[in-house]
């Protein structure tokens, strides 16, 4: 049974400005919530989930049948969490589920404790559950989750997807995991320097962090042609490739009065599958805001 009540919200986007591969080693990132946001309408002999996707895993371990829905993908290419988004609206639609983020944290996780691919870190669920900007350290047992807000007022983040793809679950799989280890320390880094307030030490040290996962091959070869391309083309922004490989996203940092004019830039340069999809007024608070 299932609780259409439950579902009347919607799910921010996801992008992870730093710490992607951190978190898979117990390390910290910083995750937007963002508008578009996902939702879902149940209907009657509508879509199922996917039985291999976390929504569909949870339903069959709950014993939930004939959930149908239209799932609604505001942004029609991946990148930005829609099956993490699928889980939740799965989640809710259990009226027994404890709605709290420790809950559904280990209720996700859960999921993947005997099956044969790596876990994931869930950092992406716990960024779409709070919304907004969120700082969440993976270093205990339970996740300490902090939100905060977009504090430079001479700086600005635009969204870019890119047209680009990685099966993410395939990446995660081959992935070495003291690769991750190795970026512990340099993510923290990274989330003290946001956490100054000043636009200059951020943009300084989001730039070493995106040097060093190109560095350590974890940046598409693609992605990293834009990067540079872009950064190019229009002087004084930086490029910061997001998520597995970089390749599905794109933050683009600039000065807040050039906004404007990167944005018409970035439009006249017409690169193939980029298209802006947020900035800062399109941060938004997930179901389960802190």
């Amino acid at each position: 049974m299932t609780s259409e009540k439950n579902l009347k919200f919607n799910v921010p986007g996801k992008t992870f400005l730093v710490g992607e591969y951190a978190v898979l080693a117990g390390g910290s990132c910083l995750g937007l919530g963002t508008n578009p946001s996902f939702s879902i309408l149940p209907v009657v002999n509508g879509q199922t989930f996917h039985p291999e996707s976390p929504a569909g895993l949870y339903l069959h371990k709950k014993s939930i049948e004939n959930f149908t829905h239209e799932f609604i993908n505001p942004y029609g290419v991946g990148g930005f969490g829609a099956s993490t988004a699928e889980f939740i609206f799965s989640y809710y639609s259990n009226p027994h589920a404890v709605k709290n983020l420790h809950e559904a944290f280990e209720t996700y996780l859960g999921l993947f404790t005997d099956r044969k691919e790596q876990k994931p870190s869930g950092a992406d669920l716990l960024t779409q559950l709070v919304g907004g900007i969120s700082h969440i350290d993976l270093a205990k047992q339970l996740p300490v989750v902090e939100k905060l807000n977009w504090n430079f007022t001479d700086l600005e983040f635009l969204i870019y997807s890119t047209g680009l793809k990685v099966k993410t679950h395939e990446h995660l799989a081959s992935l070495d995991r003291n690769l991750c280890h190795q970026l512990v320390k340099p993510s923290a880094e990274v989330v003290a320097a946001f956490k100054s307030e000043d636009s200059r030490t951020f943009t300084q040290a989001l730039s070493a962090w995106s040097d060093k996962l190109e560095q350590m091959g974890l940046a598409a070869k693609p992605v990293t042609e834009l990067k540079r391309y872009i950064e190019q083309q229009i002087p004084g922004v930086l490029v910061k490739p997001c998520g597995a490989l970089g390749a599905d996203v794109v933050v683009i940092l600039c000065s807040k009065l050039a906004k404007k004019h990167v944005l018409e830039q970035i439009e006249l340069l017409n690169i193939k599958g980029l298209n802006f999809q947020a900035d800062s007024q399109q941060l938004t608070n997930g179901p389960l805001s802190i």
